[in-house]
C-alpha cells in the first residue's frame, strides 16, 4: 500500500511540479524586464582615467537590463587604446559589471617628435599621461606597420618589433642591464646600438649580433 500510494502521488505532483517551474519562469521573466540598471562596476583599470571610462558607459545608466547588448557595451569601449581584453557580464541585482585587462608598457618610441608608448606586443599607444609614470627605455628608429586597429592603435614594423624585443629581453635576462639602458637605436644599415645613462659610449650590437653576449 505504501508504495501504491507513493507512486499516486509521484503521478499527481508531476504535473503540478510542471506548473509551479512554468509559473516561476514566467514571474522571474516579468521581473527581470523591470530590472533597470542601478550601477556600472569597472575594475582592472589603473593606465585609463576613470572619467573616460564613465562617460563612455553614462548612456547605459536606467536601461532596461535584458535589452543591453554586450557587444553593445563593447563598441562603447572600443576606441579606449589602452584597453588589452575585457570580460563584461550583466548581474540581475542591475549591476553591468566590465573587467578590463590593460596593455602594458615596454618602451618608449620617439618619432618625429611624438613620444608613444610601445607595449609588451608591440602595439603604439599614446604617451602623454602615461609616460612619465614609468621609467621607459627610449626607442629611436623603429617603423609603425600597417592600418590603424581598433581604438586608434598601430604596431610595429614586424622585423623592428623582433629585433627590440630581442634587445629587451637580453637586457631582461643580464642583472640591472635594463636599468642601465637609456636608448636604443634601430638602423637600417645593420649598426643597431644603444646607450647607457651616465656615459657617451655607443654599444653596436648589429640586427643580426648574438645580443645576450
Amino acid at each position: 500500500y505504501l508504495w501504491k500510494a507513493i507512486g499516486v502521488l509521484v503521478e499527481a505532483g508531476v504535473p503540478l511540479l510542471l506548473v509551479a517551474v512554468a509559473a516561476l519562469s514566467w514571474q522571474a521573466t516579468q521581473w527581470k524586464r523591470q530590472v533597470t540598471v542601478n550601477r556600472v562596476v569597472v575594475s582592472g583599470t589603473a593606465l585609463i582615467p576613470s572619467s573616460g571610462i564613465e562617460r563612455r558607459l553614462k548612456r547605459f545608466m536606467g536601461r532596461n537590463l535584458d535589452e543591453v547588448r554586450i557587444d553593445e557595451v563593447r563598441r562603447a569601449l572600443v576606441s579606449e587604446p589602452y584597453i588589452g581584453h575585457m570580460q563584461i557580464g550583466k548581474e540581475m541585482n542591475g549591476i553591468l559589471r566590465i573587467r578590463i585587462e590593460e596593455r602594458r608598457p615596454a618602451a618608449l618610441l620617439e618619432s618625429e617628435g611624438r613620444q608613444l608608448i610601445i607595449d609588451t606586443a608591440g602595439n603604439l599607444l599614446p604617451g602623454k599621461g602615461v609616460s612619465e609614470r614609468f621609467r621607459l627605455v627610449k626607442v629611436h628608429g623603429a617603423r609603425p606597420a600597417g592600418p590603424v586597429r581598433a581604438g586608434g592603435v598601430r604596431r610595429l614594423h614586424d622585423s623592428d618589433r623582433a629585433l627590440l624585443f630581442a634587445l629587451l629581453d637580453a637586457f631582461d635576462k643580464s642583472t640591472y642591464a635594463r636599468m642601465m639602458v637609456s636608448e636604443i637605436h634601430l638602423t637600417r644599415d645593420n649598426q643597431t646600438w644603444f646607450a647607457v645613462a651616465g656615459s657617451p659610449m655607443r654599444f653596436v650590437v648589429g640586427n643580426d649580433g648574438n645580443f645576450k653576449e
